[in-house]
C-alpha cells in the first residue's frame, strides 16, 4: 500500500473579499504551479487509485486537479471529513480503511499534513510547503509507525515561479 499525502495548492489570504478560512480559493498561480508539479511528479503507472480529500474548498480544488493530471473518474475520489483540520494520524489510518486499492492519495492541511507524514513514518520532522506531495508504503495496512518514506517533493523544487 502506497500513501501519497498532500498539502493543497496555494490559496488565497484571508481579506475583505475572503471572509472564511473554509471558502479559501487556491490561487491561478497555486493551480498552474500545483497541475505542473503533479504532471511531473505522479507517473501513471504509480499514480494514487483513489483520492480522499478535506471539504474545505483549496483541497477540493487540490484534489480535482489531482483527479485531472492522474486521469482518475470523480468515482475515485471522495470527500473525507476526518481529513479536515485538526487530523490526527489514528483519523487518516481510518480513512483509508476499507479502500480496496494498492494506493491512496490524501490532500489535507497543514500542519496536519506534517505532523500524520511524521508519525507515519516513525518519527522525524518533515514540514509540507504548499503544494508539496510525500509517498509512504506500507507493507499491509496504513497504520501509525508502520511507514516507509519513499520521496517527498516541493513545487518550488521543479517549478520555477
Amino acid at each position: 500500500m502506497q500513501l501519497f499525502i498532500v498539502r493543497h495548492a496555494p490559496a488565497e489570504e484571508l481579506s475583505g473579499s475572503v471572509h472564511s478560512d473554509v471558502d479559501r480559493e487556491l490561487t491561478s498561480k497555486g493551480r498552474k504551479l500545483f497541475r505542473e508539479f503533479a504532471q511531473k511528479m505522479i507517473k501513471p503507472d504509480h499514480a494514487p487509485q483513489l483520492i480522499l480529500y478535506s471539504p474545505l474548498v483549496r483541497a477540493v480544488q487540490t484534489a480535482e486537479i489531482l483527479r485531472e493530471v492522474i486521469g482518475l473518474n470523480r468515482e475515485q475520489m471522495r470527500v473525507e471529513s476526518r481529513i479536515s483540520p485538526g487530523m490526527t494520524a489514528t483519523q487518516l489510518a481510518g480513512a483509508t480503511q476499507g479502500a480496496n486499492v494498492d494506493r491512496i492519495a490524501v490532500v489535507g492541511h497543514n500542519p496536519d499534513v506534517s505532523h500524520c507524514t511524521s508519525q507515519m513514518i516513525g518519527g522525524g520532522s518533515i514540514e509540507f510547503k504548499k503544494g508539496s506531495i510525500a509517498c509512504i508504503e506500507f507493507f499491509d495496512e496504513v497504520l501509525p509507525q508502520h511507514g516507509r518514506l519513499l520521496w517527498y517533493m516541493s513545487p518550488k523544487v521543479l517549478i520555477d515561479d
